[in-house]
């Protein structure tokens, strides 16, 4: 489906029908990220498992960042690339029909509410929400934003891939950071750096595309971090057989932030240019450093010592988190009889066990 889906969008241009084949495209993606982390969790052992998931985040983060230079194997409004990407989909299709290995069973997962994670961890919710609506909107508008700039289509890589490996680079430092201090603290740090590194894009980034790329690449490296900060702050208040119902509800109040961000970045860059976007994002930091000013002087942050470790974000789906180095203890429960969550979360793991009467 993926794939027709793509070669329509080389013979079939338009806003109503581009806009129908992506959502045909994303639904398919986010299928095929399932699929593909079920084979995982089901053929890797407990002992391979942090191994694996070391593996997945640098070979998809990797392919993600070398993606956007396939743009200049040709003219981007030509056919070829099209069918270029259609052929990529299909060789995926290769492992699976030459392999002689069994479907994973893939159970249904524990759900919980997003009022209910609100109340857990207001400021982790706010994160996640305030990643999806500053990522969605980079992401999807930034090749706009560079091609409005008058950058080639080497420079868009450039530009492109700059902030991903960006965000890839700083996830062990700002891992490390959290570990060992307030873990509000290094977000509000983060929140400060990328807010100041957008609004350097907007007056600086048109002047090179070497200055531009320095930018972009730090913008990732603070930017990257956060949505993993958030998750790790709201798991370390949460009990452990909520592992799951956390992760779907975290990832839903990401995709919410994610299906703004976009709509509200073009209205604003079609009022003031290409500098919007950067605006934009400026704005959405300014309010979730606020924010978190606020949360911090509203109660007292968990001790450091009984915060969870921080894990860099790896995969599109809650059911990466069967790879999360703290996903063998819970399928040790369930070996032992206990009622566990059949998937984990594709983030941070959680701390000890959680003061209930304490939200961050």
């Amino acid at each position: 489906m993926a794939s027709c889906a793509v070669l329509l969008m080389g013979l079939i241009f338009g806003a109503p029908a581009w806009f129908l084949l992506r959502i045909v495209i994303g639904y398919c993606m986010a299928g095929l990220f399932m699929v593909l982390e079920s084979w995982f969790n089901d053929g890797v052992s407990n002992e391979k498992r942090g191994q694996t998931f070391a593996y997945y985040m640098v070979s998809s983060l990797g392919a993600f960042a070398v993606g956007p230079f396939l743009v200049n194997l040709g003219d981007p409004t030509a056919y070829p690339l099209f069918a270029m990407t259609a052929i990529l989909f299909n060789l995926c299709l290769l492992p699976i029909a030459l392999t002689r290995k069994s479907n994973p069973v893939i159970t249904r997962a524990k759900r919980l509410k997003l009022r209910e994670l609100v109340k857990l961890s207001p400021l982790g919710v706010a994160g996640c929400v305030a990643a999806g609506l500053v990522n969605s909107a980079v992401y999807g508008l930034g090749a706009v934003y560079a091609d409005l700039e008058g950058l080639s289509d080497g420079g868009v890589s450039l530009f492109f891939s700059a902030i991903i490996l960006g965000g890839l680079a700083m996830q062990l430092p700002v891992g490390w950071l959290s570990d060992r201090y307030d873990r509000r603290s290094t977000m509000l740090g983060l929140i400060c750096c990328a807010m100041g590194f957008a609004l350097l894009i907007v007056v600086f980034g048109a002047w090179s595309l070497p200055l531009l790329t320095i930018l972009s690449f730090a913008f990732g490296d603070m930017m990257g971090p956060i949505y993993g900060l958030s998750v790790a702050q709201t798991n370390d208040y949460v009990e452990k057989d909520q592992f799951v119902a956390v992760s779907s509800g975290l990832l839903i109040a990401y995709s919410l932030g994610a299906i703004a961000g976009p709509n509200i970045a073009s209205w604003l860059m079609n009022g003031v240019g290409p500098i919007g976007l950067w605006l934009y994002v400026a704005v959405i930091l300014l309010g979730l450093g606020g924010y978190t000013v606020y949360r911090v002087r509203r109660h007292t942050a968990l001790p450091v010592k009984e915060q969870g470790n921080y894990v860099a974000v790896a995969g599109e789906t809650p059911l990466a988190g069967e790879l999360d180095p703290r996903a063998p203890t819970l399928a040790s429960q369930a070996q032992n009889g206990h009622q566990t969550p059949p998937a984990g979360p594709n983030m941070a793991p959680m701390g000890p066990k959680a003061d209930r009467n304490r939200t961050m």
